[in-house]
């Protein structure tokens, strides 16, 4: 993605991604943002991660992709929020970047903040999931999920819309696999437990425990324990005693091996349902928050 001027010099975009990551919103937001700072990279573009961000583990794979990070303490609708975002705007604009684009995913990021990005002379792009604002100000926005077509959303009259699981964010991990043909057998017994990034509801060790109850002893569990989890300790202690083998598994970026060794999912239904359509998983959904039911729904 090099933008070339009449005189054939080469001309680098600039992309700033303003995404969040902490334990009441999980960590969905800044994973599919890095699957869009991936591919800029790849393009040859500067990346910029604008963030309020508690996982440390996050943050160290933001850098690993070659993207620059800045630290928020604080969301919008503090002020902070939007004066640093415009700052790191302005800032490219002076450093003769040509090019600059402003990605926005958070359900947070309303009207007025969308405005104030487009009036800064910046491009703009919004990831939405269920228009939950009543108006969007931005020149592309995008909706990956099913059902995406079907939503009537009220935007600027030049929004270009990008609906539907044809535009789905995966991360390279996913996208550089080969497809394979899947063997599905017909009793599962390796259930892969994945609830997201946070798990706030500490539905992992509920399923751990559900799982007891299923009459076999043929199975076993790994359960992925996500960055933002603060019940870890009580997850382990619900594994010590289960009667089923319980592998756990925290901060790993090695998801497409974890969900081809699975015979069944049981995830929550947000953006791993992508993922695990994509690695041909079969998958029982979760809904954990409002956002998932539409989700959920449609598959």
């Amino acid at each position: 993605m090099k933008y070339h001027n009449p005189t054939g010099a080469t001309l680098t975009p600039k992309f700033i991604i303003r995404a969040d990551s902490y334990k009441e919103i999980g960590t969905g937001h800044v994973v599919r943002c890095l699957a869009l700072a991936e591919q800029f990279k790849v393009s040859g573009g500067d990346v910029t991660f604008v963030s309020h961000c508690e996982s440390d583990f996050l943050i160290d794979q933001i850098l690993s992709v070659g993207c620059e990070f800045i630290p928020l303490t604080c969301t919008f609708p503090n002020q902070i929020d939007l004066q640093t975002t415009l700052s790191v705007i302005k800032n490219s604009s002076e450093a003769k970047y040509h090019y600059i684009w402003t990605i926005l995913d958070g359900y947070q990021f309303d009207s007025e903040y969308q405005q104030k990005i487009m009036q800064s002379d910046c491009n703009l792009m919004v990831i939405d999931d269920s228009a939950h604002q009543g108006y969007y100000h931005t020149n592309v926005l995008l909706n990956q999920n099913l059902g995406a077509n079907n939503i009537d959303y009220v935007c600027d009259p030049h929004t270009t819309m990008l609906l539907g699981s044809k535009y789905t964010l995966l991360r390279s991990q996913f996208t550089r696999e080969k497809i394979r043909t899947r063997f599905i057998p017909k009793t599962a017994t390796k259930i892969l437990v994945t609830m997201g990034g946070s798990d706030k509801y500490n539905l992992t060790s509920k399923i751990i425990q559900s799982i007891q109850n299923i009459p076999t002893n043929k199975l076993e569990v790994l359960a992925v324990v996500g960055t933002s989890n603060s019940n870890f300790n009580d997850i382990q202690e619900t594994a010590k005693v289960s009667q089923v083998p319980v592998k756990i598994v925290r901060e790993t970026d090695e998801m497409p091996d974890l969900m081809t060794w699975a015979d069944l999912a049981i995830s929550a239904a947000g953006s791993t349902t992508w993922e695990l359509s994509f690695m041909g998983t079969p998958m029982i959904l979760v809904v954990t928050e409002d956002n998932q039911i539409s989700i959920a729904d449609q598959m």
